[in-house]
Protein backbone atom coordinates (compact mmCIF):
# COMPACT_ATOMS: atom_id res chain seq x y z
CA UNK A 1 0.00 0.00 0.00
CA UNK A 2 1.20 3.87 -0.25
CA UNK A 3 3.12 5.32 2.57
CA UNK A 4 3.69 1.96 4.01
CA UNK A 5 6.91 0.66 4.87
CA UNK A 6 8.79 -2.03 3.00
CA UNK A 7 12.35 -4.25 2.98
CA UNK A 8 14.02 -5.36 -0.25
CA UNK A 9 14.80 -8.32 -0.64
CA UNK A 10 18.07 -9.99 -2.23
CA UNK A 11 19.22 -13.18 -3.54
CA UNK A 12 22.04 -14.75 -1.50
CA UNK A 13 23.83 -17.83 -3.61
CA UNK A 14 26.12 -20.46 -2.09
CA UNK A 15 28.24 -23.35 -4.06
CA UNK A 16 27.75 -25.94 -1.51
CA UNK A 17 31.30 -28.58 -1.17
CA UNK A 18 31.19 -32.69 -0.69
CA UNK A 19 33.05 -34.03 2.02
CA UNK A 20 35.78 -34.08 -0.55
CA UNK A 21 35.92 -30.55 -0.72
CA UNK A 22 34.68 -30.66 -4.29
CA UNK A 23 31.83 -28.47 -5.74
CA UNK A 24 28.77 -30.06 -5.25
CA UNK A 25 25.37 -28.37 -5.39
CA UNK A 26 24.58 -24.49 -5.88
CA UNK A 27 22.01 -23.20 -3.39
CA UNK A 28 20.23 -20.16 -3.67
CA UNK A 29 17.74 -17.98 -1.09
CA UNK A 30 15.91 -15.02 -0.93
CA UNK A 31 16.39 -12.81 2.16
CA UNK A 32 15.07 -9.68 3.43
CA UNK A 33 17.61 -6.43 3.77
CA UNK A 34 16.91 -4.60 7.34
CA UNK A 35 19.14 -2.94 9.19
CA UNK A 36 18.65 -1.90 12.66
CA UNK A 37 19.13 1.77 11.83
CA UNK A 38 16.20 1.13 9.03
CA UNK A 39 13.86 -0.82 11.14
CA UNK A 40 10.76 0.97 12.88
CA UNK A 41 9.93 -1.47 15.74
CA UNK A 42 11.25 -0.90 19.03
CA UNK A 43 14.30 -2.71 19.82
CA UNK A 44 13.10 -4.62 22.81
CA UNK A 45 10.32 -6.17 20.11
CA UNK A 46 12.63 -7.73 18.03
CA UNK A 47 15.02 -9.07 20.21
CA UNK A 48 15.03 -13.38 20.83
CA UNK A 49 16.70 -14.44 24.25
CA UNK A 50 19.71 -16.77 23.59
CA UNK A 51 20.98 -19.65 26.03
CA UNK A 52 23.50 -18.53 28.37
CA UNK A 53 27.00 -20.59 27.98
CA UNK A 54 27.20 -20.64 31.29
CA UNK A 55 23.21 -23.45 30.92
CA UNK A 56 25.27 -24.87 28.21
CA UNK A 57 28.51 -25.77 30.60
CA UNK A 58 25.70 -27.59 33.38
CA UNK A 59 24.47 -29.29 30.39
CA UNK A 60 27.60 -30.81 28.98
CA UNK A 61 28.88 -31.14 33.05
CA UNK A 62 25.47 -32.89 33.86
CA UNK A 63 26.03 -35.08 30.73
CA UNK A 64 29.59 -36.34 31.82
CA UNK A 65 28.35 -36.63 35.63
CA UNK A 66 25.63 -38.86 34.82
CA UNK A 67 27.42 -40.57 31.88
CA UNK A 68 24.20 -39.08 29.98
CA UNK A 69 24.09 -38.69 25.76
CA UNK A 70 24.50 -35.42 23.89
CA UNK A 71 22.90 -34.36 20.64
CA UNK A 72 23.05 -31.21 17.91
CA UNK A 73 20.38 -30.81 16.12
CA UNK A 74 19.27 -28.12 13.21
CA UNK A 75 15.86 -27.09 12.71
CA UNK A 76 15.87 -26.92 8.47
CA UNK A 77 14.10 -23.56 7.32
CA UNK A 78 12.78 -22.65 10.70
CA UNK A 79 12.09 -19.14 10.35
CA UNK A 80 9.86 -20.48 7.77
CA UNK A 81 7.37 -22.10 10.62
CA UNK A 82 6.54 -18.92 12.76
CA UNK A 83 3.74 -16.69 11.38
CA UNK A 84 3.46 -12.79 11.61
CA UNK A 85 0.47 -12.18 13.60
CA UNK A 86 -2.40 -10.38 11.69
CA UNK A 87 -2.63 -7.94 14.32
CA UNK A 88 0.57 -6.52 14.55
CA UNK A 89 2.39 -3.82 11.84
CA UNK A 90 2.37 -5.58 8.58
CA UNK A 91 6.15 -6.20 7.28
CA UNK A 92 6.54 -5.48 3.37
CA UNK A 93 9.01 -6.50 0.64
CA UNK A 94 9.84 -5.63 -2.53
CA UNK A 95 10.59 -8.09 -4.90
CA UNK A 96 14.04 -8.28 -5.81
CA UNK A 97 15.02 -6.58 -9.41
CA UNK A 98 14.95 -8.75 -12.60
CA UNK A 99 12.75 -11.68 -10.92
CA UNK A 100 10.84 -12.04 -14.17
CA UNK A 101 14.48 -12.76 -16.00
CA UNK A 102 15.25 -15.45 -13.70
CA UNK A 103 11.11 -16.97 -13.91
CA UNK A 104 10.75 -16.33 -17.83
CA UNK A 105 10.29 -19.87 -18.24
CA UNK A 106 7.71 -19.99 -15.73
CA UNK A 107 5.73 -17.20 -15.96
CA UNK A 108 2.80 -18.68 -13.38
CA UNK A 109 5.01 -17.98 -10.58
CA UNK A 110 4.86 -14.15 -11.14
CA UNK A 111 2.55 -12.47 -8.71
CA UNK A 112 0.62 -9.96 -10.17
CA UNK A 113 -1.44 -7.08 -8.93
CA UNK A 114 -5.10 -6.70 -9.68
CA UNK A 115 -4.36 -4.63 -13.09
CA UNK A 116 -2.48 -7.52 -14.47
CA UNK A 117 1.19 -6.36 -13.77
CA UNK A 118 3.57 -8.26 -11.98
CA UNK A 119 3.45 -6.78 -8.47
CA UNK A 120 6.72 -5.24 -6.64
CA UNK A 121 5.72 -5.43 -3.01
CA UNK A 122 4.41 -8.46 -1.03
CA UNK A 123 2.88 -8.93 2.56
CA UNK A 124 5.06 -10.73 4.60
CA UNK A 125 3.14 -14.15 6.31
CA UNK A 126 5.90 -16.01 7.19
CA UNK A 127 9.07 -15.03 9.17
CA UNK A 128 11.88 -14.42 6.72
CA UNK A 129 15.30 -14.48 6.84
CA UNK A 130 16.96 -10.82 7.32
CA UNK A 131 13.45 -9.20 8.59
CA UNK A 132 14.71 -8.41 12.60
CA UNK A 133 11.67 -9.20 14.08
CA UNK A 134 11.76 -12.86 12.65
CA UNK A 135 14.24 -14.24 15.32
CA UNK A 136 11.57 -13.31 17.99
CA UNK A 137 8.62 -14.70 16.31
CA UNK A 138 10.35 -17.92 15.59
CA UNK A 139 11.36 -18.14 19.53
CA UNK A 140 7.77 -17.29 20.36
CA UNK A 141 6.71 -19.92 17.76
CA UNK A 142 9.07 -22.51 19.50
CA UNK A 143 8.98 -21.69 23.17
CA UNK A 144 4.61 -21.99 22.77
CA UNK A 145 5.12 -25.30 21.27
CA UNK A 146 7.57 -27.00 23.64
CA UNK A 147 5.56 -25.65 27.10
CA UNK A 148 2.00 -26.33 25.20
CA UNK A 149 -0.10 -29.79 26.38
CA UNK A 150 0.82 -33.04 24.93
CA UNK A 151 -2.16 -34.05 25.56
CA UNK A 152 -4.93 -31.72 24.93
CA UNK A 153 -5.46 -29.93 21.33
CA UNK A 154 -5.00 -25.97 21.39
CA UNK A 155 -7.65 -23.95 19.86
CA UNK A 156 -5.74 -24.70 16.10
CA UNK A 157 -5.87 -28.45 16.51
CA UNK A 158 -2.35 -28.82 17.07
CA UNK A 159 -0.57 -30.40 20.24
CA UNK A 160 2.47 -29.32 21.91
CA UNK A 161 5.20 -31.35 23.08
CA UNK A 162 4.38 -31.02 27.13
CA UNK A 163 7.93 -29.68 28.16
CA UNK A 164 8.36 -27.13 31.05
CA UNK A 165 10.30 -23.79 30.73
CA UNK A 166 13.58 -22.82 32.97
CA UNK A 167 12.57 -20.28 35.29
CA UNK A 168 16.42 -19.32 35.27
CA UNK A 169 17.17 -19.63 31.34
CA UNK A 170 14.01 -18.74 28.96
CA UNK A 171 15.81 -21.04 26.20
CA UNK A 172 16.47 -24.18 28.24
CA UNK A 173 13.45 -26.54 28.59
CA UNK A 174 13.19 -30.20 30.47
CA UNK A 175 10.67 -32.79 30.92
CA UNK A 176 11.07 -35.56 33.41
CA UNK A 177 10.90 -39.33 31.59
CA UNK A 178 10.33 -42.52 33.25
CA UNK A 179 13.88 -43.35 33.32
CA UNK A 180 15.40 -40.03 34.01
CA UNK A 181 15.03 -36.60 32.19
CA UNK A 182 15.35 -34.57 29.28
CA UNK A 183 16.78 -30.76 28.79
CA UNK A 184 17.10 -29.09 25.46
CA UNK A 185 18.92 -25.97 25.69
CA UNK A 186 17.96 -23.43 22.23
Amino acid sequence: PIGSKWVPLMWVLAQKKNALGQDSRKKARIVACQTLDKYWYERDEMISPTVNPDAVKIMCALCLQLDMTMETRDQAGGYLHAEYPDDEEPVYVRMPDHLHVILKDHPELIARSPNGKPAKFFRVRRALYGCQKSCKLFYRMFRDFMIRSAEKLDQRGYRGAGWSQSEIDPCVFYRRLRKGFAVLCC
